[in-house]
């Protein structure tokens, strides 16, 4: 079973390594109150899952990931992808050097690629790097593994 408590400790450590903190972007217990209050409002975390880390464009584009899930918000729409449902997760600017793309961060669940917008930069690395480390803490969880 998957220690929440240890895998949003070792996420925000991780995301803290990167330097991916900015005013918009980082650990959520560390975010404004006000940044913070705008994904709650979307996104109130359910059942035992810890809030990890957020990157907020503005309030109708924002990324949360919490222990056991991705919410995020594309203009009017909420979306929510379970951690265990995620395939893969891509930068493109991480990954293909597409400089013009690096913002977007491309969530792959279920045959579907979920193109969200978050700060770019140093906040992109860290998001990348912790969504990736949650997917696989769920995958291991699928085949058995413990985390």
């Amino acid at each position: 079973m998957v220690n929440r408590k240890q895998l949003a400790k070792a996420c925000e450590h991780l995301y803290r390594r990167s330097g991916g903190t900015t005013v918009r972007s980082g650990v959520f217990a560390e975010l404004r109150e006000d940044l913070r209050a705008l994904v709650q409002s979307g996104a109130e975390p359910v059942g035992g899952e810890l809030p990890i880390v957020a990157s907020i464009i503005d309030r109708d584009n924002w990324l949360f990931a919490t222990t056991d899930r991705v919410v995020f918000r594309k203009g009017t729409e909420v979306s929510s992808l379970p951690l265990s449902h995620i395939q893969d997760v891509h930068s493109l600017a991480l990954e293909d050097a597409n400089v013009g793309r690096e913002d977007v961060l491309v969530l792959v669940a279920g045959g579907e690629k979920h193109e969200v917008q978050i700060e770019g930069g140093y906040p992109m690395g860290g998001m990348w790097n912790v969504i990736r480390r949650l997917v696989r803490a769920w995958q291991a969880e699928r085949e058995g593994g413990c985390h």
